[in-house]
């Protein structure tokens, strides 16, 4: 059961949502369904791998679909309407491309990353095979009127093979425009097979985050959804250090940098006191000044401050120190005794 859930979909329209009498009467004027045709399908069935893109159905109580009635102004598939519902008015554009095919051609040209494309090596293996036999087919055809030819040994016909240019076999001479035009064709699609096998597999992570961004967003229609489906034909030019970096958002950034600029301070704050305590004399100056010179160290490394800032934290730092050490009692041994 618990596999079966995962190949599920989630309808679009809870049936919550459905039996809302506000949700009903939006619903039936643009499906032009009476009320109580209003009802959600069973789940659709998910592709293969992650698919993307989810259509919304409906049908009557009888369970047979019903026909997506006309608009004033035109007519408009149950698909149609999901696309449409999926977008409010305010967002006809999304990063400056219109909806649909330019938002999805935007996101994957936006990264190296996401540009990932079906390789269709199967297909290109198949039309690789009949090209290949076609010209097997025309290099037989043209053995047997050499061979022929050959045989025959007429004063003429020997002439046609030793001769090019010369060569008055009208048959041979079309023969050998198909080969030409086939062997280009061949060789050409060779050396494109050749360059989409050098492409490394997609990985997943990217992979899925488009499929997740399509399935959320709706950019195709559902049978156009489905590009990614085919997962170990999926293929990108190949990076040495795509695969070793990774993506973090800006805000996580800036709340990892205080978290460890929190944690540094505290250090600084905590780590000189026992040794303060520990020594006297001389010793306290030299470690006070030690720890002003990391402090102003770590100021400049992690912080944007200008010089006159690290300045004033630096002495604000040795000062805070410095008070410690008026406060703290002696020890009446320079190295601790």
């Amino acid at each position: 059961m618990a596999g079966s859930d995962l190949h599920q979909r989630t309808p679009y329209e809870s049936e919550e949502r459905l039996q809302d009498k506000a949700q009903k009467h939006q619903m039936s004027d643009i499906l032009g369904l009476d009320d109580d045709k209003l009802t959600n399908s069973d789940p659709l069935p998910l592709p293969l791998m992650v698919g993307a893109g989810r259509v919304k159905k409906f049908r009557d109580g009888g369970g047979k679909k019903s026909s997506v009635g006309p608009e004033p102004t035109r007519n408009c598939s149950a698909e149609q309407v999901d696309i449409e519902a999926g977008a409010g008015p305010g967002t006809d554009f999304k990063h400056g491309h219109p909806r649909g095919y330019p938002a999805l051609a935007s996101l994957i040209g936006s990264d190296r990353d996401f540009f990932i494309f079906r390789r269709f090596s199967s297909l290109s293996a198949r039309n690789l095979l009949f090209l290949q036999d076609e010209l097997i087919e025309l290099e037989s055809r043209l053995q047997k009127i050499d061979l022929t030819e050959s045989l025959n040994g007429s004063a003429q016909e020997l002439w046609n093979l030793h001769s090019r240019r010369e060569d008055a076999n009208q048959h041979r001479q079309s023969i050998m425009k198909e080969i030409k035009a086939k062997l280009n064709e061949y060789q050409m699609a060779i050396q494109s097979q050749a360059f989409m096998l050098a492409l490394e597999s997609a990985p997943s992570i990217h992979a899925d985050s488009i499929a997740n961004w399509v399935d959320g967003t709706k950019p195709t229609v559902e049978a156009e959804s489905h590009f990614l489906d085919e997962r170990g034909d999926l293929g990108r030019e190949s990076s040495s250090l795509s695969s070793t970096v990774e993506y973090y958002s800006v805000g996580g950034i800036k709340h990892a940098a205080r978290i460890l600029l929190a944690l540094v301070a505290t250090v600084f704050a905590v780590l000189p006191i026992p040794i303060l305590i520990y020594f006297s004399g001389t010793v306290r100056i030299l470690v006070i000044s030690v720890f002003a010179v990391m402090f102003a160290a770590m100021f400049s490394v992690m912080t944007n401050g200008r010089t006159p800032e690290m300045f004033a934290a630096m002495v604000a730092y040795a000062a805070f120190l410095a008070v410690f050490i008026t406060n703290s009692p002696t020890t009446t041994s320079e190295g601790g005794a």
